[in-house]
Parts: C-alpha cells; sequence; structure tokens
C-alpha cells in the first residue's frame, strides 16, 4: 500500500508539472492501489482545476473509478492497523523549497 500526497497525484497527471516523469516512474514501480485521504484529493482537485480546467480532475476521478486510488476514510478516528494501513505503508510526497524571507 502506498500512500499519497496531493503533490505526487497532481504530478502524475499533469504533465507540466516538474516532477511528472519522476512520479509516473514512482508508480509502475509500486504495487497499487494508491491510497490517500480526503484533504489531499480535494487539495488535488483543486489544483488540478486551476491548472487545466475539468480534463486534469476527470483524470483523477478516473484513477478512482478505476481502482487504482482509493481515498481513504479515516473519520472513524480508528487505528491505522483496523481501517487496513498495513505497518509497511510506502509514503510518497513532495516538498517545495521555498526561499527563505529576509
Amino acid at each position: 500500500m502506498t500512500l499519497c500526497d496531493a503533490g505526487p497525484l497532481i504530478a502524475i497527471i499533469d504533465a507540466d508539472e516538474p516532477d511528472h516523469d519522476a512520479c509516473l516512474a514512482a508508480v509502475d514501480e509500486l504495487a497499487l492501489p494508491l491510497v490517500t485521504t480526503w484533504p489531499a484529493f480535494t487539495e488535488a482537485m483543486y489544483l488540478l482545476g486551476q491548472a487545466g480546467g475539468i480534463t486534469g480532475q476527470r483524470a483523477l476521478w478516473s484513477l478512482v473509478h478505476t481502482d487504482r486510488l482509493i481515498v481513504a476514510d479515516l473519520s472513524t478516528g480508528a487505528p491505522a492497523e483496523q481501517i487496513g494501513v498495513p505497518p509497511s505503508v510506502v509514503v510518497i510526497s513532495t516538498t517545495i523549497m521555498l526561499p527563505k524571507l529576509s
């Protein structure tokens, strides 16, 4: 199972993203489905809409509808093992480095 943040979800879909190729290569090496949370999914939907409109948003929904992406319901407050998260979860995320403000 691979827990995926909004950044990689966007990069998988948007070819203009700098990490697009790296994220596609990573997904090819991982066991699907990817797992994300509703906040990360919502952020990715919003940013894909800003970047390319409905086309990117439809591509993200397509990952859900084809069972390549699961949006986990974490609202139960259950420990990770009770909602099916194994102890060996892989997390993919991206980090944006901001310049230091003087």
